[in-house]
């Protein structure tokens, strides 16, 4: 397969432009498709970073999209039809156009405005589902904390409060036999928030839930109340990765030259590289930045000093490598094709490569244009790619032809929240379709929904990873 070299073309002033993401059942529809564009507006302006969706005839979701820095979404090869609509929302204030028709070989512009209810409170809705295979819970308490305000959830497991009062409100979701889950949401006169909840049972074990943070100097576990549980001391750790199955964690230590298993409070299981030979293969780690364990229990470590990915079994024992041409990695996942994804920092993009270490996909032209000193990435469910863009603070998603699908961060910002990001070191998607962050510059780590509305945040000074336990 042929490299993507570049993600788009842009200036680092220059937002992003919104690009539709198609259901996998959509394809081509040759003469019979158009192009809809759509400008949302609030105030007379146009809304960089807004969410806007389309719906069907028959209201069933067909693509969404962000704004790009015009307030413009464009969805291209929209089957021609009369009776769509177009729902958009950025920071608690929607709109939405009904009626559109799309013609053939035609491109068709809509203007969304967006503005907030006349009522004294905001909405709040979503879903309640288990963690563990994500089903819909019903019968779920939903409920906002310090008010009188709850409901439960329907067959689904989806449920709707309506009258919220304005401002910063703690929201749970409790059900029996299930541990409760909370969230933070800022609620905003006639506006709107979306909270997706992921409960697990004791069967998952006491840290289901739990948000694992690593700095430096410490990793911290938090509850979901914010209190930290658990704590060790570290020499330089750049991240750390919770196994549910074992109870123990990955560490990669800088410091020490060396990858860890242990548990949350320092008790060492395993070391990986112990010896200065690495048992007489020489060669052995410098600066690891990340380790990630495989499907096959292997370990993939991002050997940071030795520009390098190297993979090691549980004996210790090296059975793969790759470094042509690498600068400073940080980070290595082993993809379900059997292929790795590498944040390839030092050269300012991200690569896909085979088993034999040829190139198949890749994202930055090595310029800081495109991702700058990208230090995490994750290939998600959907076939996209989420960049920890740290040089520009910013997390992208991609497609696998390159283009962009989500931000947030840069000329995106966070609905709400008056920081933005600011040299992020990872960035997770969670199952719930949040996407959890490592905001160091902002010293916190925060959770973000799919309309980058903050639904967690967790002060902690220069987190470089975050974990959902």
């Amino acid at each position: 397969m042929k490299a993507l070299k570049t993600l788009f073309a842009l200036a680092m002033a220059t937002a992003l432009v919104g690009c539709g993401n198609r259901l996998p059942t959509q394809g081509g529809n040759g003469g019979a498709a158009g192009i809809l564009e759509v400008m949302v507006e609030q105030n007379g302006q146009g809304v960089p970073g807004a969410n806007v969706q389309v719906l069907d005839p028959d209201g069933r979701p067909v693509q969404d999209a962000q704004a790009d820095d015009k307030g413009i979404a464009a969805f291209e090869d929209l089957p021609a039809a009369s009776g769509y609509s177009v729902s958009a929302e950025y920071d608690g204030a929607t709109g939405k156009q009904t009626g559109v028709s799309v013609a053939p070989a035609d491109k068709t512009l809509v203007r969304v405005t967006l503005g907030f209810g006349s009522g004294p409170g905001g909405i709040l809705a979503g879903s309640v589902k288990l963690a563990s295979n994500g089903i819909g819970v019903s019968n779920a308490t939903v409920e906002v904390i310090g008010t009188q305000i709850k409901t439960v959830t329907d067959g689904t497991g989806h449920y709707k409060l309506e009258n919220v009062p304005a401002g910063a409100q703690k929201v749970q979701a409790t059900a029996a036999g299930l541990r409760a889950g909370v969230y933070d949401a800022t609620v905003r006169a006639g506006g709107s928030v979306s909270l997706n909840f992921d409960l697990y049972s004791s069967a998952d074990g006491a840290s289901a839930g739990h948000t694992l943070v690593t700095t430096q100097a410490q990793i911290v576990e938090f509850d979901q109340w914010h209190n930290p549980v658990a704590e060790s001391k570290t020499g330089s750790a750049w991240s750390a990765t919770f196994d549910r199955a074992s109870g123990t964690i990955l560490v990669a230590d800088s410091a020490k030259n060396t990858v860890l298993e242990s548990t949350i409070r320092g008790s060492v299981v395993k070391t990986f590289n112990a010896t200065a030979f690495w048992k007489l293969g020489i060669g052995g780690l410098k600066a690891p930045r990340g380790a990630s364990r495989t499907k096959n229990s292997t370990i993939l470590i991002a050997d940071t000093g030795n520009n390098r990915i190297v993979e090691i079994d549980p004996s210790d024992k090296k059975v793969w490598e790759y470094q042509t041409r690498l600068n400073q990695p940080r980070w290595a996942e082993r993809l379900s094709n059997g292929n790795t994804l590498i944040a390839d920092s030092g050269n300012n993009r991200v690569i896909e490569v085979n088993a034999a270490g040829r190139i198949v996909w890749a994202v930055g032209d090595g310029s800081r244009n495109v991702v700058n000193f990208p230090t995490h990435v994750q290939r998600l469910a959907n076939g996209n790619t989420l960049v920890t863009d740290s040089g520009n603070s910013r997390v992208l998603e991609v497609s696998p032809q390159g283009a962009l699908v989500w931000m947030v961060g840069l000329q995106r910002p966070m609905a709400g929240d008056d920081k933005g990001l600011r040299n992020p070191n990872s960035a997770t998607r969670l199952s719930n379709g949040n996407t959890l962050i490592a905001d160091t510059g902002n010293n916190r780590v925060v959770e973000v929904d799919t309309k980058s509305n903050v639904v967690y945040q967790q002060p902690i000074s220069a987190p470089v990873f975050a974990d959902r336990m």
